[in-house]
């Protein structure tokens, strides 16, 4: 196994629409890679024959720990300030509780539109 392969990394590769559903159908869970992906292949069904050309050449064989995005982490969100308990978020979206308390206890993301933290503090000159 190569290890978890980083969300940013996951999008440079395959890019952002790809990495998403990959994340939302194995985030936090390994997937087999296979050197040459069928038609039939999970992996294909899930991001499609381009990306899963891509990951084949640069995981082919091994078998990866993908990330979970920023999507599956706004669902966790969401699901918590509407008042599920965090084992049923757990098993709703087929993640361990340790997963959905670790996303709880980070800082929700800003909008959009926010600047980043140097440009802020530059502004408060």
């Amino acid at each position: 196994m190569r290890g978890e392969v980083t969300w940013d990394y996951l999008v440079e590769l395959i890019g952002y629409a790809a990495a998403e559903r990959l994340s939302v159908a194995r985030g936090g869970r390994g997937i087999a890679v296979p050197h040459n992906p069928g038609p039939n292949s999970p992996l294909v069904a899930i991001v499609g024959m381009g990306a899963a050309a891509i990951l084949a050449d640069t995981f082919g064989g091994d078998e990866v720990m993908v990330a979970s995005g920023p999507g599956i982490r706004a669902e966790v969100r969401r699901m918590r300030a509407a008042g599920m308990a965090v084992s049923a978020i757990a098993a709703t979206l087929r993640r361990t509780e340790r997963f959905v308390f670790k996303v709880l206890a980070e800082e929700a993301p800003g909008p959009a539109g926010d600047p980043p933290l140097l440009a802020r503090m530059r502004g408060a000159d």
